[in-house]
């Protein structure tokens, strides 16, 4: 029998965003976004807009990069002391960012001590620079060069994300229930946590299907949060309780909150908006896609209003979305990362487009990033 998974984006999702492990929650007030009515808003704030190209990896035998849209393709997980570091085909590796210079690239796939069977694709730069990657109910943590350090057991472990100041976020492999938030430490011991009204659930179709609707990280690294319902709640290792940054409302454009079989999901399911949202700076991102058509927006967070948005496509194949960035008269297509600096977004260009602009077949992506003027 057939298993299908749901990632609930858009209506519970645990959001990172940042790579400076140093930014906490700004004491803004909770601000209402109506996506259903701003989704189908004209461009706006497009000269507000500074982009750059930062670099394109050097393409050499042990450092090619698969494509951002492939399953194991390129990620970028963090940006350390002017290094990009990045997951591809299942290794770590790590860029000079300002020539493009691969200075590690390392795997550890086998089965013994400190290896794993496949790179998770929860994999993180801590804010000591070494890498955390779930593994078989636990984290094993290397250097950015591959010394394997260490292991933690974190027994029903699903998934991590990297807090402020060198804390982590985990969630278990809890189902039918609220879902806690767990803070560890910088050497993973246990601090708190945290209680949220999301519900990661299993549940039988009519037709016996078997489904599963998860409560997932959404990524990046200096801010972190939680969808509940339609708010997204920041998550501070500092603080007692969640706190809400906005408030989110699809409208007609909402999830279901249950199928009852897989015609009924597809249709549906087509209908409906989805998005992930972090702060980049003094504004709040959100990435909104339904069918074909997505959206990049930047709203204000302290008033809500919505000061840039940018129309791209998404590839009904393979889920990618790709939006239309211009640099000096060239327009590149390029989607979202995980990765924010300060209030600077990171985003990566597609690997044929860099081919077909350099003239060279195998040309490795290139990583851009964007900034709004005040």
């Amino acid at each position: 029998m057939n298993k299908f998974t749901l990632a609930a984006i858009g209506t519970v999702a645990i959001l990172l965003a940042g790579c400076s492990h140093s930014d906490r929650p700004s004491e803004t007030s909770l601000i209402n976004i109506d996506l259903e009515k701003q989704i189908e808003a004209q461009p706006t704030g497009l000269d507000r807009a500074e982009a750059r190209f930062v670099v394109q990896p050097a393409l050499t035998d042990s450092s090619m990069l698969l494509p951002p849209t492939a399953s194991d393709g390129v990620a970028l997980r963090g940006v350390h002391n002017g290094c990009l570091m990045l997951t591809n085909k299942g290794s770590m590796m790590t860029f000079d960012e300002a020539d493009g210079r691969c200075i590690h690239s390392f795997s550890h796939i086998g089965q013994g001590p400190g290896d794993y069977s496949w790179l998770s694709p929860y994999t993180y730069v801590g804010a000591d620079g070494n890498w955390n990657t779930v593994h078989s109910c636990g984290v094993n943590v290397y250097t950015q060069a591959g010394d394997f350090l260490v292991r933690h057991e974190l027994d029903s472990l699903r998934e991590i994300a990297p807090l402020p100041g060198g804390y982590w976020a985990a969630m278990m492999k809890e189902f039918d229930q609220p879902q806690t938030i767990y803070i560890y430490d910088t050497q993973w011991k246990p601090v708190k946590q945290l209680s949220t009204t999301a519900v990661s659930r299993r549940y039988r179709m009519s037709d016996g299907l078997p489904v599963t609707e998860i409560v997932d990280f959404s990524r990046s690294s200096s801010f972190v949060g939680v969808m509940q319902g339609d708010t997204l709640m920041a998550i501070d290792p500092e603080a007692e309780d969640l706190v809400p940054i906005a408030r989110i409302d699809c409208g007609t454009y909402s999830k279901p909150k249950e199928y009852t079989s897989l015609e009924d999901m597809k249709e549906k399911g087509a209908q409906c908006l989805y998005f992930f949202t972090f702060p980049v700076g003094k504004y709040l991102m959100v990435n909104s896609y339904m069918g074909e058509k997505a959206w990049l927006q930047f709203y204000d967070r302290a008033d809500g209003s919505l000061v840039y948005s940018n129309s791209g496509t998404r590839n009904l194949n393979n889920g990618s979305i790709s939006f239309p960035i211009e640099i000096d008269g060239t327009t590149y297509p390029c989607s979202i990362t995980a990765c924010v600096d300060g209030s600077t977004l990171y985003l990566v260009t597609d690997s044929d487009f860099m081919a077909e602009l350099t003239g060279d077949e195998d040309a490795n992506p290139a990583f851009i990033s964007l900034k709004l003027k005040d």
